[in-house]
């Protein structure tokens, strides 16, 4: 469990980069929505794994969903807070009660 545990963290940066290069692209709205499927389906792949190979490859995907729900999210959240207190709230969970 601590593999897969290591490799789902592991593949965050990809995904934040591959949704945040969608992002630049097209705009937040569409990929953080195309993310959100994207996340949502591998959680119930997860779920349906008949194998432990399946199993690690369906939560190293989800890591990839993941990094870009983050990446693409937190900016979202940035959006609605004051600008004097971004850097701060960056950094918080806080951050995250902000509606998109």
């Amino acid at each position: 469990m601590v593999y897969t545990l290591t490799l789902t963290l592991a593949m965050r940066p990809l995904g934040a980069l591959f949704f945040g290069t969608l992002a630049d692209r097209f705009g937040r709205k569409r990929p953080l929505i195309l993310c959100v499927l994207y996340f949502s389906l591998c959680t119930v792949l997860t779920g349906l794994a008949s194998s432990y190979s399946i199993y690690v490859l369906c939560r190293v995907l989800y890591g990839m969903g993941m990094g870009g729900y983050w990446g693409i999210g937190a900016s979202y959240a940035m959006e609605c807070s004051p600008r004097r207190f971004r850097g701060v709230l960056s950094g918080t969970p806080l951050a995250k009660a902000c509606s998109v």
